[in-house]
């Protein structure tokens, strides 16, 4: 689930501070999440309603599926898609980051090096 770190979701931290949360809840491959919807707001101090939104929009997206519909005794389970994931790693325009690297500019001054 390392990948998630590395994807550009864009919209801003909330998608991926969601899809951080619900990574923590499930196995290696992506399968057997399951936490509430208040789990996960409170996890990342957001409202429901906000999370129920980032939700939708992480499935519209393609990056998460609801596998199972809530019931009176059950949450939702989702399934996070880990290769639509892997897709969303394109790098910042302007920004040039691999693991173990400070954030360097790839504009015209910070190239002029003598």
């Amino acid at each position: 689930m390392f990948e998630i770190f590395q994807a550009d979701l864009g919209s801003g931290p909330t998608p991926k501070l969601v899809l951080i949360a619900l990574a923590d809840f499930a196995a290696d491959d992506g399968t057997s999440v399951y936490p509430s919807v208040k789990t996960i707001a409170d996890k990342c101090d957001l409202s429901e309603r906000a999370t129920r939104y980032t939700l939708r929009k992480l499935q519209k997206a393609g990056l998460l599926e609801m596998e199972r519909e809530a019931s009176q005794h059950t949450s939702r389970r989702y399934l996070i898609h880990i290769e639509a994931v892997r897709g969303a790693k394109t790098p910042k325009s302007g920004c040039t980051r691999t693991v173990g690297q400070r954030h360097r500019s790839t504009s015209a001054s910070a190239r002029s090096v003598p």
